[in-house]
């Protein structure tokens, strides 16, 4: 396969998107129907949500490919491991302080879902491994806070 990133990618999201944990986690109006938000998207957050047609509500998640290792390839040429890693944000916002309770309980399930599996649905087969946690503090000029508890994970495909 020559670009095995888009499977692991796919596989991500759709794993993500489709708990019904996690997503009872993001953000929802209080009325609304089910799947109103899209609530995780990959690279960078719309300035309009696809489903909803409004601007995304936090939290949310963005996922991004953030790096990648180099390629090994067998002396036969005919299996390979790629390393990419990816980038799991959890947004959100407030004024004054900032606490990372709001989104503790989204992390921690993201991190269940993810961290330490073997994924052999897809090609290329792939693990999964936590690698480090950070977080994003922005200060905006009107007070309002935005943060991102980040989770990052190492890939490692076989194919």
């Amino acid at each position: 396969m020559s670009f095995e990133i888009l499977e692991v990618e796919n596989w991500i999201y759709d794993t993500l998107y489709n708990d019904s944990t996690l997503q009872t986690l993001l953000a929802k109006l209080a009325d609304s129907v089910k799947n109103y938000q899209q609530g995780i998207y990959t690279y960078i957050a719309p300035e309009k949500d696809p489903i909803s047609g409004k601007s995304p509500l936090l939290p949310y998640i963005v996922i991004q490919k953030s790096g990648g290792g180099n390629d090994e390839k067998s002396l036969c040429g005919s299996t390979s491991l790629t390393y990419p890693t990816y980038r799991i944000m959890v947004w959100y916002a407030q004024s004054g302080s900032v606490s990372f309770n709001r989104i503790k309980d989204i992390l921690n399930r993201v991190d269940t879902l993810l961290n330490n599996v073997s994924v052999t649905t897809t090609t290329p087969y792939f693990n999964i491994l936590k690698d480090n946690s950070d977080s994003i503090i922005q200060v905006q000029g009107d007070g309002r806070i935005y943060y991102a508890g980040i989770l990052n994970y190492q890939i490692i495909t076989r194919s």
